[in-house]
């Protein structure tokens, strides 16, 4: 080597044409999985249900979202999409952030990948099908959090601003739950952050010192306005209602075609939080603080975290966790046999010849595929690893709304098919009792609100022929007789009977 002479590194490889087409078609895939059946998807129990009744519903409004939701028309044909359209979006916008500003501190392949990952998890896409308020949250906190993120690296008043509004909208949204969220991290990242850089210790309070007094306003102008209701039930995921352990396998379940990685990434995280990394510090908070607030960005980070074990199993010549990483994926294609043997037996039975070829598509797309990613695995292909794992759940959740939920419809749509008795053998009907408390019944209240029926709120036997009281019925309920009586699943199981009295 010559004197003085400096060596300039080799610039990282850029990716290929193949990669860069995959990386489109995914992404078309995946919106396209997220628009099918907005418009015609019945409405879900509980969260969802809540959500769309508090805006049809003529009542005055008690929350703000209900006072945003009752302006969409619900004489429209649409009025089903039109109600989810809004999550949808801000869920969107939190991805989209996470692209654009993510890159300068994961690196833009660790992001590629992350975004690869999350359109093949089972989770935050379903859930961005549906109008509650678990994915508004999601996307604002997520926004949040990487806004604050750059803030700490780069405390300017640009990331400032950023933070701040879109930690004023998260905690508007998320009311209590992300007040406690932003809280934890607060003192957290302070703990952690301002003993190694001083600079941020008279920063870092700024943007929360914001958040807090926009929360603490929003509740005075509530209650000038009248909001004096609660958005807890808004929420399918809310910290004081659903256990910590059921989210947690829920998140995991999520993220199953990748699961081996993700066992892989706890594994890492914890070895070196152990060894003081900071960025795993940083990560860890993130994780703690939504996952005692049951924030959806807690399965956003597990996916984060697996992406980065993705990449590193190909990236770092003797990868640690090898052994986690198959054992975990070898478990998941045995077991996803097994529930697809069981799965295909019950679409015969329940729907005979169809339905058993189309769940025969979904269930054979989802495996097929995994077993594609193992076989990579084992063979050092990142290409069949990557590309099979991510085919194997986007193509499955996107065949099930396409091919298998078609039929299931036959069974949820019991909202329509009640409606149509109702209008067919009692045609003097113009009043309709029903419990609003019952979130199985709930569902039902927007379709015959929109039909023109009177609602009122009663458990009690009608009392005119005129009217009708809708209630669920008993298992095996064999006594009382009815005027009219349906059966459907609230949810993509379970069967349920109800009856007009």
């Amino acid at each position: 080597m010559r004197k003085g002479k400096t060596i300039t590194p080799p610039l990282p490889t850029s990716p290929s044409s193949r990669y860069r087409f995959f990386c489109w078609a995914v992404a078309f895939l995946a919106v396209a999985q997220l628009l099918v059946g907005l418009d015609y998807i019945n409405i879900w129990p509980a969260a969802e249900a809540e959500l769309i009744w508090s805006g049809v519903q003529p009542a005055p409004a008690n929350t703000w979202v209900s006072a945003f939701l009752g302006t969409i028309p619900t004489e429209s044909p649409y009025w089903l999409l039109a109600y989810r359209v809004p999550g949808l979006l801000i869920y969107l916008l939190g991805v989209g952030l996470f692209f654009f500003w993510g890159s300068a501190l994961f690196g833009k392949r660790s992001v590629e990948i992350t975004l690869l990952v999350g359109a093949a998890s089972l989770l935050l896409p379903v859930l961005a099908k549906t109008a509650s308020l678990d994915i508004w949250r999601f996307g604002l906190e997520l926004g949040f959090w990487l806004a604050l993120l750059h803030f700490t690296k780069t405390p300017t008043r640009k990331w400032l601003v950023r933070s701040s509004i879109l930690g004023s909208l998260a905690i508007l949204v998320g009311s209590w739950a992300t007040l406690v969220l932003m809280v934890i991290w607060q003192v957290a990242y302070y703990r952690i952050l301002v003993a190694e850089k001083e600079d941020l210790k008279k920063q870092l309070g700024k943007p929360f010192v914001i958040i807090y007094l926009v929360f603490g306003l929003s509740f005075l102008l509530y209650w000038a306005l009248g909001y004096h209701g609660s958005l807890a039930d808004f929420y399918y995921f809310h910290f004081l209602r659903l256990g910590h352990l059921k989210f947690f396998l829920y998140a995991l379940l999520g993220i199953a075609p990748f699961i081996g990685f993700t066992l892989a990434a706890l594994r890492d995280l914890f070895y070196k939080v152990k060894r003081g990394e900071e960025f795993s510090q940083l990560l860890l908070i993130g994780l703690l603080g939504s996952f005692l607030t049951l924030s959806l960005v807690f399965p956003f980070l597990l996916i984060l975290m697996t992406a980065k074990q993705l990449e590193n199993y190909f990236k770092i010549p003797n990868y640690p966790w090898q052994d986690w990483v198959k054992t975990g994926q070898v478990l998941h294609i045995i077991v996803v046999f097994f529930l697809v043997a069981l799965t295909l037996l019950g679409g015969f039975v329940q729907f005979q010849n169809d339905g058993f070829r189309a769940v025969l598509g979904c269930s054979a797309a989802y495996w097929m595929f995994s077993f594609v990613g193992v076989i990579g695995l084992y063979g050092k292909q990142r290409d069949y690893v990557l590309g099979g794992m991510t085919l194997a759940g986007l193509l499955a959740l996107l065949f099930f709304w396409i091919q298998v939920y078609p039929f299931l419809h036959l069974q949820r749509n019991w909202p329509q098919r009640l409606q149509t008795q109702i209008e067919q053998t009692l045609p003097d009907t113009k009043e309709v009792g029903l419990n609003e408390r019952d979130p199985l019944t709930l569902p039902l209240a927007p379709y015959l609100q929109r039909s023109g029926y009177q609602l009122r709120n009663t458990t009690e036997v009608a009392p005119n022929q005129a009217s009708l009281t809708i209630l669920r019925l008993a298992p095996n309920d064999s006594i009382s007789e009815p005027r009219v009586t349906i059966s459907g699943w609230p949810w993509l199981w379970g069967e349920e009977r109800w009856g007009g009295f």
